[in-house]
């Protein structure tokens, strides 16, 4: 069946830099520190007023926006 006129849906984030606000602070397994650090540098790119610090903290790893 074909259809028109059917919104595209939004794509969702995997991390939500968007929402955060500065203090705040995202905490995952320390497994996806390479592919959150990636992220986190791409959507700064593009936000260059956004700032961040990323540390791993035993299996744990934590990004703060600082900015």
């Amino acid at each position: 069946m074909l259809e028109t006129n059917i919104p595209l849906p939004r794509a969702r984030a995997k991390y939500p830099f968007d929402e955060m606000v500065v203090g705040q602070c995202l905490t995952l397994p320390v497994s996806e520190y390479r592919r959150m650090n990636g992220a986190a540098s791409i959507y700064k790119r593009k936000n260059p007023a956004w700032a961040y610090a990323i540390r791993k903290q035993g299996e744990i790893a934590r990004l703060w926006r600082v900015a």
